[in-house]
């Protein structure tokens, strides 16, 4: 699993976070968005804008993943670089009702 920040203020303030889950299907690598939640960040203290699914327990890892990636280097994707994903790799949510 890996967890994703997209800030949407310079200062890391707020933003967006997903928690991706990697399998391979047919022998192409799938990224399975599990959850996502838009937050917002007074020092230390973590809020969602709208509590995601999975209760205490995914909010709880949540607050911490995004407290660990704001302490790590941080990357930088183009979002043109995301247009075009390679054709082996295919995305899917709960949401695409799979």
């Amino acid at each position: 699993m890996l967890y994703v920040v997209d800030y949407t203020e310079a200062n890391h303030s707020g933003g967006v976070v997903f928690a991706v889950f990697f399998t391979l299907k047919d022998g192409n690598q799938v990224f399975n968005i599990q959850n996502n939640a838009k937050f917002t960040k007074k020092g230390d203290d973590v809020e969602f804008v709208d509590p995601p699914l999975g209760g205490t327990w995914t909010q709880q890892h949540l607050i911490s993943a995004i407290k660990q990636i704001e302490l790590s280097q941080t990357v930088t994707t183009s979002t043109t670089d995301l247009i075009t994903p390679a054709p082996t790799v295919h995305c899917e949510s709960y949401a695409d009702g799979k």
